[in-house]
């Protein structure tokens, strides 16, 4: 993928909307799954707002402050295995108000970036319970330029050619993707791929959450759009 192939780990979870303390102890039982074979990954990936859901209406009370309980899972999984974690992204409560946050992990437990959702997807309102971040989500993972976009963010090719622009080489995308629209998931990720010449690497949940059900398909892609 890189100057050096990287391992991957795409952990398509499923997300218990509302249950924080349920998803956190299922999040921790996949990463030693992912971590404890002799190969382990290089990177591991996580889906979009695993913490909550999307149980917008109760946001406020659920959401994670400053990421601090967030924090601490994955810097130690990244400490103890030596591993890069994309930490999904979670609601993360701040000054401003909540925000849909990615929080970026070197495999010394540093956390080195962080990335919150430019667009926001107003079919499901988001735009009322959460904050739209404002700078894009530029990181280094093992000396590798790369860049971070949330699910509906893919739709905005303009977002992914700036990346692009800066340096990056692969782009990670956490999602929650929702049935039936898999073609409107993979075309997107296949062109963003293709038209930057960059790896795309997008992890999208399982499950149900009332009336919607996740499909995964986590995808792999290289730059020809091969995944």
């Amino acid at each position: 993928m890189t100057r050096k192939q990287w391992k991957l780990a795409l952990l398509q979870m499923d997300i218990a909307i509302g249950e924080p303390e349920r998803n956190f102890a299922r999040l921790e039982q996949l990463l030693q799954e992912a971590t404890e074979h002799e190969e382990r990954p290089d990177v591991i990936i996580i889906p979009e707002m695993w913490n909550t859901g999307y149980a917008l209406e109760r946001i406020h009370e659920l959401a994670d402050r400053n990421g601090e309980r967030t924090e601490a899972p994955l810097a130690g999984c990244s400490r103890k295995y030596g591993v890069n974690i994309i930490g999904g992204s979670v609601a993360d409560k701040r000054e401003g108000g909540v925000f849909n946050t990615i929080y970026a992990f070197d495999r010394e437990g540093r956390k080195i970036q962080d990335y919150s959702k430019i667009h926001l997807f107003r079919l499901m309102d988001e735009e009322k319970f959460l904050q739209s971040g404002d700078r894009v989500g530029s990181l280094e993972l093992d000396g590798t330029p790369a860049g971070m976009m949330i699910c509906y963010d893919i739709r905005f090719p303009e977002l992914a050619r700036r990346l692009a622009l800066g340096g990056a080489r692969v782009l990670f995308v956490p999602a929650e993707w929702p049935k039936p629209r898999l073609h409107h998931w993979r075309t997107p990720l296949t062109a963003r791929a293709i038209e930057n010449q960059m790896y795309v690497v997008a992890c999208n949940r399982v499950g149900i959450s009332g009336t919607t059900e996740f499909f995964g398909h986590s995808m792999v892609i290289d730059p020809w759009g091969k995944s």
